[in-house]
Order: structure tokens, then C-alpha cells, then sequence
């Protein structure tokens, strides 16, 4: 039996961090977060026609 994947303690790219203990250091998540819903809303509706 597998559980949930453990948090990401640290990611790089290119030598640069972007997680670090498991929080998003590059971006402001929330502003993140309504981009990606209002695009989700966007791409519902033009799916509905």
C-alpha cells in the first residue's frame, strides 16, 4: 500500500532553488492559484460552446 508522496523539501533549476521546504519560492502561489482558475472557468465555458 502507498501513501501520498512526501513534501518536496528542496527543488532546483538550473542551481537555482524554486521549493525549499516545500514552499514555493518563485512565485506568489496565490496569484498562481486565481490565474489558473479563472483560466479553468475560460476553458469550461469555451467548452460548453
Amino acid at each position: 500500500m502507498r501513501g501520498p508522496p512526501a513534501p518536496v523539501a528542496l527543488s532546483l533549476v538550473n542551481g537555482v532553488p524554486v521549493v525549499e521546504d516545500a514552499v514555493l519560492v518563485t512565485a506568489d502561489q496565490a496569484a498562481v492559484a486565481v490565474e489558473a482558475r479563472g483560466q479553468a472557468h475560460r476553458l469550461a465555458a469555451r467548452a460548453a460552446g
